[in-house]
């Protein structure tokens, strides 16, 4: 993923460069449909999550420091475990495990 910065430096959106198999079973997104695009442009409304996944993935990248954490996506409506770190100026790489049914579970 590559970071995109709004005029003051704040990260305000963010672009899918890759993703593998496992994140197309487990997000239900394809390929085709999401790379080159911004995550705004294939999860619409994401920018308005509770989550903050953009504010999330920028820290990652500016503080240089990975990140573990769970968080649910009303996007995709699934619990997702994620591990995020910076790979290179201004990008980043996520691991996701789905844990939907654990978190139900626990409830």
């Amino acid at each position: 993923h590559e970071l995109v910065y709004d005029d003051n430096q704040k990260p305000i959106n963010y672009k899918f460069l890759e993703i593998n198999p496992s994140f197309e079973r487990i997000t239900r997104l394809k390929k085709e449909d999401i790379v080159g695009k911004k995550v705004t442009e294939a999860l619409p409304g994401i920018e308005n999550d509770p989550a903050d996944w953009i504010g999330t993935y920028g820290k990652v990248v500016i503080n240089n420091e990975p990140i573990s954490f769970e968080q649910f996506s009303e996007n995709l409506n699934n619990w997702f475990s994620c591990r995020a770190f910076k790979t290179e100026e201004n990008c980043f790489a996520v691991s996701f495990t789905e844990i939907t049914d654990r978190k139900k579970a626990e409830s």
